[in-house]
């Protein structure tokens, strides 16, 4: 990948993601990155990453603050990553299933000379705005989404079952959290421990029953 062919996609990139807007999000577009604010405060971050021997850019998305983030923090849970113990959601297209980023092997948008840089920029912010952008307001949120998402990528939570109890208590449904922690059992879903399920009942619902 040449020098020029990477700037020349992060200036388009940048270009495009200064006119996005999303359900009442901020954002700012800076070279490579883009800060994410809810409320006037800062509460995430996405980067696009370049991968030179791959010829091709992936993107973190991490989010590390907000009032989700702060109830999770009051519940003083034990962490079960500590490398997620500072973002409480952290998403990489290296690890995502269904090409939601990049078409590429791997999660990758790949970079090369004839690529017709205005569409490929168009169509991240698209894919941005339908898949990674809705899994951070669902999470800032306490969506009805949330649990199912929490589901597909537990990895990406650093407190997966208490996550998902915050949004069953946010919605009502505190009773369906049992259901919630039968599918992960049987699926055998990273981060449902026994020990995590008891202190997510204990902490956000005051019983371990």
């Amino acid at each position: 990948m040449s020098t020029d062919l990477r700037n020349r996609f992060d200036q388009t990139l940048q270009a495009a993601l200064q006119e996005l807007s999303f359900e009442g999000l901020a954002f700012k577009a800076g070279k490579r990155k883009l800060r994410v604010s809810a409320q006037g405060e800062a509460v995430a971050e996405l980067s696009f990453v370049h991968l030179a021997r791959a010829d091709g850019v992936y993107l973190l998305a991490r989010v590390f603050d907000g009032a989700t983030c702060r109830a999770l923090r009051a519940l003083d849970l034990s962490p079960l990553n500590i490398v997620l113990s500072q973002d409480l959601l952290l998403i990489s297209s290296l690890s995502e299933d269904g090409k939601q980023f990049g078409d590429e092997v791997g999660g990758t948008v790949r970079l090369y000379p004839a690529m017709d840089l205005q569409a490929t920029c168009a169509t991240l912010v698209d894919k941005l705005k339908a898949f990674h952008l809705r899994r951070i307001a669902d999470f800032l949120a306490l969506s009805p989404r949330l649990p199912d998402d929490i589901l597909r990528y537990p990895a990406d939570y650093a407190f997966p079952a208490a996550t998902a109890a915050l949004a069953f208590k946010a919605q009502g449904r505190e009773a369906d959290f049992a259901e919630f922690v039968a599918r992960a059992k049987a699926k055998k879903f990273w981060g449902f421990t026994p020990a995590s399920i008891v202190q997510a009942r204990e902490r956000v619902f005051g019983s371990a029953g």
